[in-house]
């Protein structure tokens, strides 16, 4: 329950930043409001551009979060600003581990490109929840263009990310954070995630050289599932061939040794296992997931009984028993 001081934080925010966008009224007050009520406390406050700052940004400090909106010339992006900020705001994975992902050495774009998928989706659904901005697409869209060009994005897979997403249908949203979480790993450990590539009607994965700098890469099949919880399970699966050792015959020659498919395919659902157990949202499903894997092994003669007696080979160079995530 919203307390008096904040709703009148959020009332004289209201009045402060309506004054400075001009335009658009409603919709102001709607995302202002929608701040200032989520769960975690948060403020807005308005800057103009210095030589430290030079874009909004969202910033978790312990309990207490953040929103710098950048005052820009067209007040209209400001507006584009908050939706975007405000996804930051939903994502339960990016207020855990902000620091680490936007703040490390180490290629902190790549850490966090996964992140801003997730901010701008859920901007897009911000947005088209107004009819009234209809007429501001095409602004939208330039704007959203160019954000995600900083992090090396495109439009294009903003779309990948979204219809994957959508795929999941389940109206709980912690298997939405699930999926950019794994998603997020993939990236981590030099993976690409496609969703719906012409030519892949089953899920896969493989291992080579691709452009966009990654070794390994997982198709994910497009086609309904009957239950869409198994979008999560075989996204883990196919992560977890990736946390095996690399292959070193051609994938026909892989088909062809069965012994040796049937090892790496049960590799890769140990390694989903410890995956699945690292996923507190889905600390309910253990049933579910396990019959769909009891299913996948049936599809290659293996049974659980065979998985459960199976050991990891001590050649493997791969281990996610202390990955974090």
């Amino acid at each position: 329950m919203i307390t008096e001081f904040r709703q009148k934080q959020k009332l004289d925010k209201i009045d402060e930043l309506v004054k400075l966008i001009g335009c658009y009224e409603t919709v102001v007050i709607d995302i202002v409001s929608k701040v200032y009520d989520h769960e975690k406390t948060c403020a807005i406050y308005a800057f103009e551009a210095n030589r430290s700052r030079k874009s909004s940004s969202f910033t978790p400090v312990n309990e207490f979060h953040i929103i710098n909106l950048l005052i820009q010339e067209d007040k209209k992006n400001m507006i584009w600003d908050l939706f975007h900020e405000h996804g930051h705001q939903q994502d339960i994975f990016l207020r855990k581990d902000h620091e680490k992902l936007y703040n490390n050495d180490d290629s902190p774009t790549k850490r966090c490109l996964e992140r801003e998928l997730y901010a701008w989706r859920k901007a897009d659904k911000e947005f088209y929840s107004h009819p009234e901005l209809k007429i501001e697409s095409g602004n939208f869209t330039t704007f959203k263009i160019e954000k995600l060009a900083t992090y090396g994005l495109t439009i294009k897979k903003l779309n990948i990310f979204h219809d994957a997403a959508n795929h999941l249908q389940i109206a709980n949203p912690e298997y939405e954070t699930v999926f950019y979480r794994l998603v997020n790993m993939a990236h981590e450990k030099e993976c690409s995630v496609d969703y719906g590539r012409e030519g892949y009607e089953y899920l896969s994965s493989h291992e080579q050289n691709y452009k966009d700098g990654s070794n390994y890469r997982i198709h994910i099949k497009k086609y309904s599932y009957q239950n869409n919880k198994e979008f999560i399970w075989d996204l883990l699966h196919e992560l977890g061939h990736r946390f095996d050792t690399p292959l070193t015959i051609s994938q026909e020659e892989l088909n062809t040794n069965i012994k040796l498919r049937n090892e790496r395919e049960m590799n890769a659902w140990k390694a989903a296992d410890i995956l699945f157990k690292k996923q507190y949202e889905l600390r309910n499903d253990l049933e579910e997931y396990t019959v769909y894997k009891e299913k996948c092994l049936k599809s290659y003669e293996l049974t659980l009984e065979d998985l459960d007696k199976h050991k990891i080979s001590k050649n493997n160079s791969i281990s996610i028993e202390d990955f974090e995530i």
